[in-house]
């Protein structure tokens, strides 16, 4: 398969095989929006007086495995321009995946009633 049909394939299953989309940059909409959709994860059922918050527990390893013989090194907060210049070259078609994933992200806001558009 040529990349573009690969990528092709995965905005099709994105469409077709994934009940919902979510972007970790609005992870409090995604997360409300799950509850709209799977209502058995929403933060509260109706008829429950029991709450279960979705915790945000995105942090660094204790051990990168960066550093000789898989120890732990101490990275920079942000990549220097080679590294993500290195990064964009590798990653275009996961890019183009993500751009795709984002937009049906909003279209589903919207059709779910969380924008105003």
């Amino acid at each position: 398969m040529t990349d573009q049909e690969l990528l092709d394939e995965a905005i099709y299953n994105l469409k077709h095989h994934v009940a919902l989309v979510g972007v970790t940059e609005e992870l409090n909409t995604t997360h409300a929006m799950l509850g709209k959709v799977f209502p058995w994860l929403n933060t509260t059922i109706e008829g429950s007086n029991v709450r279960c918050d979705l915790p945000f527990a995105n942090a660094s390893p204790t051990n990168n495995r960066c550093g000789p013989n898989d120890t732990h090194m101490d990275l920079p907060s942000h990549p220097d321009e080679e590294t993500v210049a290195m990064i964009l070259k590798h990653n275009q078609l996961d890019l183009q995946l993500y751009q795709e994933g984002k937009r049906w992200f909003e279209l589903e806001k919207i059709a779910l009633g969380f924008t105003d558009s």
